[in-house]
């Protein structure tokens, strides 16, 4: 995790049942985490022409 700590600016999470958990931890561990609300995160992916669940990760990660 230390090898990663100088190029991550923020940490986004779609709201899940383990969302709450995770964001305490990573927030714990002195990482700036913050939740993304569904409806909107699903409408701004929406427009993407292919959907594969690599690049909904990096559509989630350039929100």
């Amino acid at each position: 995790m230390n090898e990663l700590d100088s190029s991550i600016a923020a940490i986004g999470l779609e709201a899940g049942p383990l969302s709450q958990w995770l964001h305490r931890r990573l927030t714990e561990a002195g990482l700036d985490a913050m939740f993304m609300e569904t409806r909107q995160v699903k409408g701004a992916l929406k427009a993407m022409p292919i959907k594969t669940d690599r690049r909904d990760a990096d559509g989630n990660a350039r929100l």
